[in-house]
Formats: C-alpha cells, structure tokens, sequence
C-alpha cells in the first residue's frame, strides 16, 4: 500500500528511530532524489552547474525518507549560497531538464527562528513526496531551500506555467498546506510564482561573456 500524506507519512521523527517501525518499510508513489549544492559560483555553461551538483541519496519509501532526514544537516544551518533540492528520481534540478523546460515555480521567502523553517521544509517534502497536492501531484517536480543571508527561500517546481487559472490554484493549495498549522504572522508571507521560460544562455554567464546573454522572456508574475 502506498502511504500519503493524509495517513502515516507525517509521522513524527522520533517515531521511525526505533528498529521495529523499520522492519516493514512503505512504499512512496515516487523515488526521489535529494541533492546538495554548494556555494554558488559564476558558471559557464550547464555542465559546470551540474557537475558541482552532489547526490546525497535516492529513496523510495517513508522509512528511507527520514533516515535520511535524521542523519544530514538541518536545512536552517545550512551555509550562505548552497542548497538542499530533492526532486523526482530521473529529473534534474535545473531548468533544462525536458521536464522542467516549460514549467515554473512557487516560491516564498522565511525570516524565521530555524525550528520554525526546518518545520516548513518538512512539510514543503512531504506534500511532495505524500501526493497530497491532488490533481497536481504528478505535475510536481521537486523543490528546493536555499540559505540566503538573514532569511531562506523554499520553492516548489512544476513542469507546467500556463494556464494561469490552474498556476493560481496549484499556488492557493500549496499555500494552505504549509502554512495551516503556524500563526498569523507567518501566514502573511507572499508567495510566487516565476516561469523557466528564460533563454539557456541567460541561465549562465558571467560579465565575460554578455555577448552570449539573450533578452529574457517574462510573462507576469503570479502572487497568493
């Protein structure tokens, strides 16, 4: 049986650490992939994006999920400039990915004590990997936290950006999905939505190279 977010996979940490609940383990719809990025740094092309890239593990079940939750950096100590993106096992994190090319993604800025972040991040992974989004759980790509200084950035990527009815929908639940359990002073953060429609070239680059760089396509910007 497949375990979703409206069940058991919002089980509390402390109760997987016991080597009973890891004797029968429970299938996620998907596997997903969590990676590490370093410090940002200017790059090239894709290439050199994707080689500074570090897998840390591949899972496909609840268990395995917070195995490895319990075993890496909190996500709110992560230095300045690197990231935590967990998505869909076979889909890159980057915009060139076949799957993400004509997508988009929701995101929100926290400045928050740390507790109240890792919390948000938990729960941002496990719509994802709980299909608790619904009829967009399969348009899901992955998601991303980034440590920015004095605050984080979460996003959620998706393989679509139009038409802007359903961007706008899939934006008002992801938004009631995280932030339902914390206060009113949380809940006033904005959330928005950009699309990838942005030229390769622009992706990258540096001031060495701005011979290179295209115009960039922007469709307005969506907010809840």
């Amino acid at each position: 049986m497949l375990y979703n977010y409206n069940t058991d996979i919002f089980l509390k940490k402390n109760t997987m650490t016991k080597q009973s609940d890891f004797s029968k383990k429970h299938p996620l719809k998907n596997e997903w992939t969590l990676y590490y990025d370093p410090p940002k740094k200017s790059y090239i092309n894709f290439n050199d994006y994707e080689i500074s890239l570090k897998p840390i593990y591949t899972f496909g079940t609840v268990e395995d999920f917070w195995s490895v939750q319990n075993h890496i950096v909190k996500a709110s100590n992560l230095a300045v400039g690197t990231c935590y993106r967990m998505f869909k096992k076979n889909i890159r994190p980057a915009w060139e990915d076949e799957r993400n090319a004509n997508g988009g993604s929701w995101h929100f800025l926290i400045s928050d004590n740390s507790k109240t972040v890792d919390k948000i991040w938990d729960i941002l992974m496990l719509c994802c990997i709980g299909e608790i989004l619904g009829k967009f759980a399969d348009k899901v790509t992955g998601v991303v936290f980034s440590s920015k200084r004095n605050r984080y950035k979460l996003s959620l990527w998706m393989d679509f950006a139009t038409p802007d009815n359903r961007v706008m929908e899939l934006g008002k639940m992801l938004k009631e999905k995280i932030l339902e359990h914390y206060d009113e002073k949380i809940k006033t953060i904005e959330f928005i939505f950009t699309p990838f429609n942005v030229p390769i070239t622009q992706s990258y680059g540096n001031k060495k190279n701005k011979k290179n760089k295209k115009s960039i396509i922007q469709k307005p910007i969506l907010k809840v």
